[in-house]
């Protein structure tokens, strides 16, 4: 049997790999599996150890990390699919593939492929809840969702938040998320201009200290918050393309598109136009002017309050 394992949540994807490794490990035996490097083997040696007998055991397992960057095996991946033995198990893992080429083709067809994607931000906080209750701790649904929305959707990342708060008190709480995470950059921008369209000064501008507080350069949240619009601005115009198709386009994740499309909904068309300009000339004022670049920033936060959307 050959299976073929990719997409981006690593965090699945790896304990899927172990769940699978430890029990074949408890059947046939640890010396029963046999783990390869794409990037450190040539072509020659993945094929003998595919087509080779197991060794002191019933049967073989063998995972093979990026076949893709082993020379030649794209072109011959047939060979790898029929050469492997019938008493080995094969599992091909290709965390990132071109889903147009032919060998990606080949291996949805010829082999069992699971993919592996990021859960968006509902799937993930019922994640977070089941996972917080395994491990005898209490955590309800929309502090996990909270946790969720600070930190991003990774699933790795949110994992080892999990793992961070229930050493700390097994009863999470909001309070206990504020106080032991650190949110990502990219939800401070989401909350940032969703706090300033929202026409809350207030809140914009303390997001907007608390960044410069960690060090966050004003130019490096001017940078930020252009590229989410860049992001919104591509949400807008995608027309009536369905979110599987932006994202492949585009390259987003399921919680950058979900709160992408909030903000667009928030400004509207005029509002993203409006804000576009208003950062060409805030970046403009920062780069030929003696303008105090927190009070240039501080000043475009508060301006967006005032425009028609």
């Amino acid at each position: 049997m050959t299976r073929t394992f990719t997409g981006p949540n690593s965090f699945a994807l790896k304990k899927a790999l172990q769940e699978i490794r430890l029990k074949f490990a408890q059947e046939f035996g640890d010396l029963s599996i046999e783990i390869i490097d794409g990037e450190e083997s040539s072509f020659e040696q993945v094929i003998a150890a595919i087509e080779s007998v197991p060794f002191l055991a019933q049967k073989k397992l063998i995972i093979i990390y990026s076949v893709s960057a082993v020379k030649e095996a794209t072109d011959k991946v047939e060979s790898l699919v029929i050469g492997a033995s019938e008493t080995n198990e094969l599992i091909i893992v290709e965390p990132k593939v071109d889903k147009r080429s032919a060998y990606y083709k080949y291996l949805k067809s010829k082999t069992e492929l699971e993919e592996f994607n990021e859960l968006d931000e509902r799937k993930l906080a019922n994640w977070l809840v089941n996972e917080a209750k395994d491990n005898k701790a209490k955590l309800n649904f929309s502090d996990a969702y909270y946790l969720v929305q600070r930190v991003g959707n990774n699933q790795e990342s949110v994992s080892n938040e999990l793992k961070k708060l229930t050493a700390y008190d097994k009863d999470i709480s909001k309070e206990n998320i504020d106080k032991l995470t650190e949110a990502s950059p990219q939800t401070n921008v989401f909350n940032l201009l969703d706090a300033a369209f929202g026409g809350n000064a207030k809140k914009a501008l303390k997001i907007y200290d608390e960044q410069r507080s960690q060090g966050v350069e004003p130019l490096n949240v001017l940078a930020m918050l252009t590229w989410q619009m860049h992001l919104v601005a591509l949400v807008d115009s995608a027309g009536k393309r369905s979110d599987s198709e932006i994202m492949r386009e585009s390259n987003m994740k399921p919680f950058v598109l979900n709160k992408s499309k909030a903000i667009a909904r928030r400004m509207g068309r005029p509002g993203i136009g409006n804000m576009l300009n208003k950062l060409v000339e805030t970046d403009k004022q920062l780069k030929t002017t003696s303008v105090n670049p927190d009070d240039a920033l501080k000043n475009l936060l508060l301006s967006l309050q005032n425009l028609h959307i």
